[in-house]
């Protein structure tokens, strides 16, 4: 059986927060809020760190952790959202100071080995029945899918700094994509609309049109004749892509 959580998780995200922890299944993330007088306040808790006694250990895993939330919701939702669900701080649920969440490295795989967790899963709500707690659980076994996810995960629009590396992380996914496709056998030409994609690879490689926000540096080319350089219609697009080969993979590797 599961024992009950160690920590707890200070949690601020969007006005979906509500409705989103009652769409989030399985035991790997569990998402909550109060509406009282202070407020709305939204929390979270996860088996995934109840095993850690070290707060500096806690901390990289819930940073990694949360950029996989992001990255499985962004995927099974086809969109970006402005306000992510972001782990802010988290504190012993019997009391305790607060620490802030923050990493100096990624961890690779942020998972708990504990087999109950997903064997003592609620059957009215298993991670599986809902597409987004899907990936993320998959992610546990899948490295494929877990290092696609965390990419997604690290898109971000909120400053100009992020907007910037947020270029390469949508290269990089592409590129992702592509190369486990043809490793996989899936038909990368069915997953987006290649013309819309070799726009948006000719508007990476360009620094005569992005800039600093291109993905290489002066390289003597000439001007595409046609290229995607807006930030937002190149995030959808990639998104689509990422989210039609995780179907695609899921059906294929996890049916």
């Amino acid at each position: 059986m599961l024992s009950p959580h160690k920590w707890e998780i200070g949690v601020s995200a969007g006005s979906y927060y509500p409705s989103l922890t009652q769409d989030f299944w399985g035991n790997d993330i569990g998402l909550a809020y109060d509406d009282d007088h202070l407020g709305m306040q939204f929390y979270a808790f996860s088996y995934h760190i109840d095993e850690i006694e070290d707060p500096e250990h806690v901390a990289c895993r819930l940073f990694s952790l949360n950029l996989l939330l992001n990255g499985a919701l962004r995927v099974a939702w086809n969109k970006n959202f402005a306000v992510p669900v972001e782990f802010t701080h988290f504190a012993l649920c019997d009391g305790g100071g607060q620490h802030s969440v923050h990493a100096a490295n990624i961890e690779n795989n942020p998972f708990s080995q504990n087999a109950d967790i997903d064997k003592y899963e609620h059957e009215a709500t298993p991670a599986s029945g809902r597409l987004s707690s899907r990936i993320f659980n998959l992610c546990k076994k899948d490295e494929v899918l877990r290092s696609l996810i965390f990419q997604v995960g690290l898109i971000s629009l909120n400053s100009s700094l992020e907007t910037i590396m947020t270029w390469g992380t949508l290269y990089k996914i592409y590129d992702s994509v592509k190369y486990h496709s043809k490793k996989n056998n899936y038909d990368f030409l069915k997953l987006g609309d290649p013309g819309r994609i070799n726009q948006f690879t000719a508007a990476c490689n360009s620094s005569l049109l992005l800039g600093v926000y291109a993905r290489h540096g002066d390289m003597g080319w000439g001007q595409p004749a046609a290229a995607i350089t807006d930030i937002n219609e190149a995030t959808s697009l990639i998104l689509d892509l990422a989210n039609k080969f995780c179907l695609v993979h899921i059906g294929a590797q996890h049916p």
